[in-house]
């Protein structure tokens, strides 16, 4: 699925910047998705009995969103900030104090609620990935995470054996601005390959391949 010049002027500059990130990320964490990860703790029981649902709060301008998940016996947290103006976001899976897997990504999208991007404020209707997710795997299983489109209501990932794992995305409150719908899902014992995106009325819009990754855009 091929962009225009437009979105492709747009998005380098974010994958440049991951890159950096990357290559810099001792230094990008203490204002980056792992300062969320590194308070995990302060969830506590609560967030533990409550793994699929999603605590957010404002975080030095940030919208900072955690939740757990209970992977073959093990305790996770992923854990996402998004930018103020509801357009860019990092996401991260870990377990307590160790980073696991972290992304970036950014939107383009119409959204209720958040202002168009000034440099793109007329985008046409989506023509990219309704999702868009990252994974961690251990002990034959996996936990993927990460974003869909605001008209997605829900994921379906497929497994290589054809069974299916289902999860509700999760918006942010409406006091914190957000492009993104969030979802995570643990798959214990195989390994996904498709998904399928559902909308409001159960329909469903896309299905394709399931390929991990560090950027997420959506446009």
């Amino acid at each position: 699925m091929s962009l225009s010049p437009e979105l492709e002027a747009l998005i380098a500059p974010l994958l440049k910047g991951h890159a950096n990130r990357q290559r810099r990320k001792a230094a990008r964490r203490s204002v980056g998705v792992a300062a969320a990860l590194l308070t995990a703790a302060a969830l506590g029981a609560v967030a533990l009995a409550a793994s699929n649902s999603w605590i957010f709060k404002e975080d030095h301008g940030f919208a900072l969103g955690k939740t757990n998940v209970l992977f073959h016996g093990a305790n996770y947290t992923v854990a996402t900030y998004v930018s103020s103006d509801g357009r860019s976001f990092n996401i991260g899976l870990s377990q307590g104090k160790q980073t696991l897997v972290d992304s970036v990504g950014r939107s383009w999208l119409r959204a209720p609620g958040v202002a168009a991007d000034p440099r793109f404020p007329n985008p046409p209707p989506p023509s990219g990935a309704a999702i868009y997710g990252n994974r961690y795997a251990s002990e034959g299983g996996e936990i993927w995470f990460g974003i869909s489109r605001p008209d997605i209501a829900r994921v379906d990932l497929t497994d290589q054996h054809g069974v299916v794992f289902s999860a509700a995305t999760v918006q942010p409150p409406r006091v914190y601005r957000s492009a993104f719908r969030f979802w995570v899902i643990a798959v214990p014992s195989s390994h996904a390959t498709s998904y399928t995106a559902y909308d409001y009325d159960d329909t469903a819009i896309q299905r394709s391949p399931l390929t991990a990754t560090t950027i997420m855009s959506l446009y």
